[in-house]
Protein backbone atom coordinates (compact mmCIF):
# COMPACT_ATOMS: atom_id res chain seq x y z
CA UNK A 1 0.00 0.00 0.00
CA UNK A 2 1.49 3.32 -0.91
CA UNK A 3 2.24 5.60 1.88
CA UNK A 4 -0.64 8.99 2.59
CA UNK A 5 1.05 12.15 1.00
CA UNK A 6 1.62 14.35 3.86
CA UNK A 7 1.04 18.40 3.92
CA UNK A 8 4.46 20.32 3.16
CA UNK A 9 2.99 23.81 1.84
CA UNK A 10 4.76 26.87 1.37
CA UNK A 11 5.07 29.43 4.11
CA UNK A 12 4.24 27.35 7.12
CA UNK A 13 5.95 26.02 10.20
CA UNK A 14 6.38 22.54 10.35
CA UNK A 15 7.64 20.58 14.09
CA UNK A 16 10.12 17.45 12.37
CA UNK A 17 11.01 14.72 14.70
CA UNK A 18 13.35 11.96 14.03
CA UNK A 19 13.59 9.20 16.07
CA UNK A 20 16.85 6.31 16.07
CA UNK A 21 15.72 2.68 15.25
CA UNK A 22 14.22 1.14 18.10
CA UNK A 23 14.81 3.97 20.12
CA UNK A 24 18.96 3.30 19.53
CA UNK A 25 21.27 6.41 20.14
CA UNK A 26 22.00 8.50 16.71
CA UNK A 27 24.85 10.45 18.56
CA UNK A 28 27.16 7.87 20.48
CA UNK A 29 29.82 11.26 20.47
CA UNK A 30 29.96 15.25 20.15
CA UNK A 31 31.60 14.49 16.61
CA UNK A 32 28.86 12.82 15.86
CA UNK A 33 25.77 16.13 16.08
CA UNK A 34 29.05 17.94 14.85
CA UNK A 35 28.65 15.81 11.78
CA UNK A 36 25.54 16.17 12.37
CA UNK A 37 25.16 20.01 12.59
CA UNK A 38 28.10 20.11 9.59
CA UNK A 39 25.01 18.60 7.26
CA UNK A 40 21.99 20.83 8.25
CA UNK A 41 24.80 23.65 7.04
CA UNK A 42 25.54 22.00 4.23
CA UNK A 43 22.41 20.97 2.94
CA UNK A 44 20.23 24.71 3.93
CA UNK A 45 22.80 26.02 1.40
CA UNK A 46 21.07 24.27 -1.53
CA UNK A 47 17.28 24.63 0.09
CA UNK A 48 14.97 27.51 0.82
CA UNK A 49 14.20 25.82 4.30
CA UNK A 50 14.70 28.17 7.94
CA UNK A 51 15.70 26.51 11.23
CA UNK A 52 14.18 28.39 14.00
CA UNK A 53 14.66 25.76 16.93
CA UNK A 54 16.57 22.98 17.51
CA UNK A 55 17.55 19.90 19.88
CA UNK A 56 19.78 16.58 19.25
CA UNK A 57 18.75 14.72 22.02
CA UNK A 58 20.78 10.73 22.48
CA UNK A 59 18.25 9.03 20.04
CA UNK A 60 15.79 11.66 18.68
CA UNK A 61 15.95 14.80 17.20
CA UNK A 62 13.61 18.13 17.07
CA UNK A 63 13.80 20.78 14.51
CA UNK A 64 11.55 23.83 14.30
CA UNK A 65 11.58 25.06 9.96
CA UNK A 66 9.61 27.11 7.84
CA UNK A 67 8.83 25.56 4.61
CA UNK A 68 9.68 28.45 1.98
CA UNK A 69 10.39 27.50 -1.93
CA UNK A 70 11.92 23.89 -1.51
CA UNK A 71 10.04 21.19 -0.25
CA UNK A 72 10.43 19.59 3.22
CA UNK A 73 10.85 15.96 2.13
CA UNK A 74 14.08 16.68 -0.35
CA UNK A 75 15.56 18.31 2.72
CA UNK A 76 15.55 16.25 5.09
CA UNK A 77 15.56 13.17 3.02
CA UNK A 78 19.08 14.05 1.50
CA UNK A 79 19.84 15.17 5.83
CA UNK A 80 19.28 11.65 7.19
CA UNK A 81 20.10 9.69 4.11
CA UNK A 82 23.78 11.71 4.35
CA UNK A 83 23.84 11.24 8.06
CA UNK A 84 22.92 7.40 8.21
CA UNK A 85 25.91 6.51 5.58
CA UNK A 86 28.56 8.48 7.96
CA UNK A 87 27.18 6.23 10.69
CA UNK A 88 26.65 3.13 9.64
CA UNK A 89 30.36 3.22 7.88
CA UNK A 90 31.70 4.69 10.97
CA UNK A 91 30.24 2.03 13.37
CA UNK A 92 30.42 -1.09 10.66
CA UNK A 93 26.66 -1.55 11.05
CA UNK A 94 24.16 -2.00 8.36
CA UNK A 95 20.10 -1.23 8.20
CA UNK A 96 18.09 1.49 9.10
CA UNK A 97 19.50 4.53 11.05
CA UNK A 98 16.45 6.07 11.80
CA UNK A 99 12.78 4.93 12.92
CA UNK A 100 10.69 5.38 9.98
CA UNK A 101 9.64 8.63 8.30
CA UNK A 102 10.39 11.47 10.49
CA UNK A 103 7.31 12.92 11.72
CA UNK A 104 6.03 16.01 10.24
CA UNK A 105 3.68 18.42 12.04
CA UNK A 106 2.22 21.41 10.76
CA UNK A 107 1.57 24.72 13.44
CA UNK A 108 -1.50 26.12 12.58
CA UNK A 109 -1.73 28.14 16.04
CA UNK A 110 0.39 31.69 16.29
CA UNK A 111 0.61 31.13 20.19
CA UNK A 112 1.33 27.31 20.04
CA UNK A 113 4.77 28.11 17.61
CA UNK A 114 6.31 30.20 20.81
CA UNK A 115 5.35 27.49 23.02
CA UNK A 116 7.07 24.67 21.05
CA UNK A 117 10.20 26.72 21.02
CA UNK A 118 10.12 25.81 24.99
CA UNK A 119 8.75 22.44 24.67
CA UNK A 120 11.88 21.61 22.19
CA UNK A 121 14.47 23.38 24.68
CA UNK A 122 13.09 21.95 27.79
CA UNK A 123 13.58 17.82 26.26
CA UNK A 124 17.19 18.23 28.45
CA UNK A 125 15.72 19.43 31.17
CA UNK A 126 13.09 16.93 31.19
CA UNK A 127 15.03 14.14 30.52
CA UNK A 128 17.84 15.05 33.65
CA UNK A 129 20.81 16.19 31.24
CA UNK A 130 20.78 19.35 32.68
CA UNK A 131 19.27 21.64 35.69
CA UNK A 132 17.92 24.26 32.81
CA UNK A 133 18.06 24.74 28.93
CA UNK A 134 20.78 26.74 28.27
CA UNK A 135 23.49 24.69 29.82
CA UNK A 136 22.06 21.75 26.91
CA UNK A 137 25.25 22.85 24.12
CA UNK A 138 22.98 20.74 21.55
CA UNK A 139 20.08 22.91 21.12
CA UNK A 140 19.36 26.39 20.39
CA UNK A 141 18.28 27.22 23.74
CA UNK A 142 21.81 29.66 24.70
CA UNK A 143 21.08 31.08 20.76
CA UNK A 144 17.64 32.74 22.48
CA UNK A 145 19.17 33.29 25.59
CA UNK A 146 21.36 36.04 23.67
CA UNK A 147 24.73 33.98 23.22
CA UNK A 148 26.40 33.16 19.81
CA UNK A 149 25.10 30.66 17.99
CA UNK A 150 27.69 27.55 17.27
CA UNK A 151 26.13 25.33 15.29
CA UNK A 152 23.60 26.31 12.78
CA UNK A 153 25.04 29.24 11.19
CA UNK A 154 21.78 30.77 9.59
CA UNK A 155 19.50 30.19 12.28
CA UNK A 156 16.54 32.38 12.95
CA UNK A 157 15.05 33.67 16.28
CA UNK A 158 11.25 34.39 15.80
CA UNK A 159 11.00 38.07 16.29
CA UNK A 160 7.58 37.98 19.02
CA UNK A 161 10.52 36.32 21.52
CA UNK A 162 13.67 37.68 19.87
CA UNK A 163 14.94 39.65 23.17
CA UNK A 164 16.27 38.00 26.27
CA UNK A 165 13.55 38.89 28.50
CA UNK A 166 10.75 37.90 26.09
CA UNK A 167 12.48 34.22 26.23
CA UNK A 168 12.39 34.40 29.58
CA UNK A 169 8.82 34.77 30.07
CA UNK A 170 7.71 32.38 27.81
CA UNK A 171 9.78 29.93 29.61
CA UNK A 172 8.10 30.54 32.82
CA UNK A 173 4.84 30.19 31.65
CA UNK A 174 2.45 27.21 31.42
CA UNK A 175 1.94 25.48 27.87
CA UNK A 176 -1.74 26.00 27.06
CA UNK A 177 -4.04 22.89 25.91
CA UNK A 178 -3.92 22.33 21.84
CA UNK A 179 -6.07 19.64 19.39
CA UNK A 180 -4.05 17.81 17.22
CA UNK A 181 -5.43 16.64 13.94
CA UNK A 182 -3.54 14.04 12.59
CA UNK A 183 -0.27 15.96 11.37
CA UNK A 184 -1.41 19.15 12.46
CA UNK A 185 -1.69 21.10 16.15
CA UNK A 186 -3.97 24.49 16.31
CA UNK A 187 -7.43 24.69 17.03
CA UNK A 188 -10.57 23.03 15.13
CA UNK A 189 -11.49 26.08 13.21
CA UNK A 190 -8.19 26.34 11.96
CA UNK A 191 -7.51 22.55 11.26
CA UNK A 192 -10.63 22.59 9.37
CA UNK A 193 -10.33 25.62 6.59
CA UNK A 194 -6.62 24.24 6.19
CA UNK A 195 -6.29 23.43 2.63
CA UNK A 196 -4.95 19.61 2.69
CA UNK A 197 -4.61 18.90 -0.60
CA UNK A 198 -1.78 20.05 -2.75
CA UNK A 199 -1.69 22.55 -5.72
CA UNK A 200 -1.99 20.53 -8.92
CA UNK A 201 -3.17 17.83 -6.92
CA UNK A 202 -6.49 17.26 -8.85
CA UNK A 203 -4.39 16.38 -11.92
CA UNK A 204 -3.59 13.45 -10.30
CA UNK A 205 -1.50 10.75 -12.47
CA UNK A 206 -0.52 13.47 -14.78
CA UNK A 207 1.66 15.46 -12.03
CA UNK A 208 2.90 11.75 -11.14
CA UNK A 209 4.06 11.00 -14.21
CA UNK A 210 5.62 14.12 -14.99
CA UNK A 211 7.36 14.46 -11.46
CA UNK A 212 8.84 11.29 -12.74
CA UNK A 213 9.75 11.87 -15.76
CA UNK A 214 11.57 14.64 -14.54
CA UNK A 215 13.57 12.37 -11.70
CA UNK A 216 14.33 10.05 -14.34
CA UNK A 217 16.20 12.63 -16.10
CA UNK A 218 18.37 14.40 -13.28
CA UNK A 219 19.48 10.38 -12.29
CA UNK A 220 20.18 10.05 -15.74
CA UNK A 221 22.38 12.55 -15.58
CA UNK A 222 24.03 12.14 -12.47
CA UNK A 223 24.95 8.42 -14.02
CA UNK A 224 26.08 9.74 -17.12
CA UNK A 225 28.73 11.87 -15.32
CA UNK A 226 29.65 9.39 -13.31
CA UNK A 227 30.44 6.90 -16.09
CA UNK A 228 32.02 9.41 -18.22
CA UNK A 229 35.28 9.87 -15.67
CA UNK A 230 35.48 6.08 -15.92
CA UNK A 231 35.69 5.94 -19.86
CA UNK A 232 32.14 3.53 -19.91
CA UNK A 233 29.43 4.05 -21.55
CA UNK A 234 25.94 3.63 -19.95
CA UNK A 235 24.73 1.15 -23.20
CA UNK A 236 28.03 -1.17 -21.98
CA UNK A 237 27.34 -1.73 -18.47
CA UNK A 238 23.72 -2.87 -19.37
CA UNK A 239 24.17 -4.96 -22.09
CA UNK A 240 26.65 -6.70 -20.46
CA UNK A 241 24.98 -7.54 -17.45
CA UNK A 242 27.08 -10.59 -15.88
CA UNK A 243 30.64 -9.36 -17.12
CA UNK A 244 32.87 -9.82 -13.91
CA UNK A 245 34.80 -6.13 -15.10
CA UNK A 246 31.87 -4.28 -15.55
CA UNK A 247 29.90 -5.73 -12.42
CA UNK A 248 32.16 -3.96 -10.32
CA UNK A 249 31.95 -0.52 -12.45
CA UNK A 250 27.77 -1.10 -12.04
CA UNK A 251 27.58 -1.79 -8.10
CA UNK A 252 30.29 1.18 -7.96
CA UNK A 253 27.82 3.40 -9.34
CA UNK A 254 24.44 2.18 -7.49
CA UNK A 255 26.71 3.49 -4.50
CA UNK A 256 27.14 6.50 -6.09
CA UNK A 257 23.55 7.44 -6.49
CA UNK A 258 22.57 6.14 -3.40
CA UNK A 259 25.19 8.48 -1.72
CA UNK A 260 23.35 11.17 -3.92
CA UNK A 261 20.65 10.75 -1.84
CA UNK A 262 18.43 8.40 -5.12
CA UNK A 263 16.42 5.63 -3.43
CA UNK A 264 16.43 2.24 -4.36
CA UNK A 265 13.41 1.92 -6.56
CA UNK A 266 14.83 5.06 -8.92
CA UNK A 267 18.09 3.15 -9.45
CA UNK A 268 16.34 -0.09 -9.92
CA UNK A 269 13.70 2.06 -12.58
CA UNK A 270 17.28 3.73 -14.43
CA UNK A 271 18.46 0.27 -15.03
CA UNK A 272 16.04 -1.50 -16.08
CA UNK A 273 15.34 -4.06 -13.01
CA UNK A 274 13.56 -4.29 -9.52
CA UNK A 275 14.41 -2.98 -6.35
CA UNK A 276 15.24 -6.18 -4.64
CA UNK A 277 17.55 -6.76 -7.39
CA UNK A 278 19.67 -3.74 -6.65
CA UNK A 279 19.21 -5.03 -3.07
CA UNK A 280 20.43 -8.39 -3.75
CA UNK A 281 23.18 -7.18 -6.18
CA UNK A 282 24.55 -4.73 -3.34
CA UNK A 283 24.68 -7.40 -0.63
CA UNK A 284 26.66 -9.76 -3.30
CA UNK A 285 29.02 -8.04 -4.39
CA UNK A 286 29.58 -4.81 -2.80
CA UNK A 287 31.09 -5.98 0.52
CA UNK A 288 32.78 -9.18 -0.98
CA UNK A 289 34.78 -7.21 -3.84
CA UNK A 290 34.90 -3.67 -3.42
Amino acid sequence: MARRARNDKKGYFYHLICRGQRKNPLFFSPVDRIVYFMFINEILREHDIEIFAYCLMKNHIHLLVRRNNHPIHNFMKRLNTKYALYFNKKYGLVGHVFQGRYKLIIVLDESYLFHLVKYIHLNPVNASICDVPGEYKYSSAAFYEGNKEKHILNIKGLSEIGSKSHYLKLMNSEIGEYSTYKDAIGNEADYLSFEKRYPGREKGRFVQRRNLEEKQITITKDLDKYLKKRKIKFDRIIKHKKAPELMKVKVSAIKYLLNRGYTRAEIARLFGMTKSWVTKLLARYYEKRI
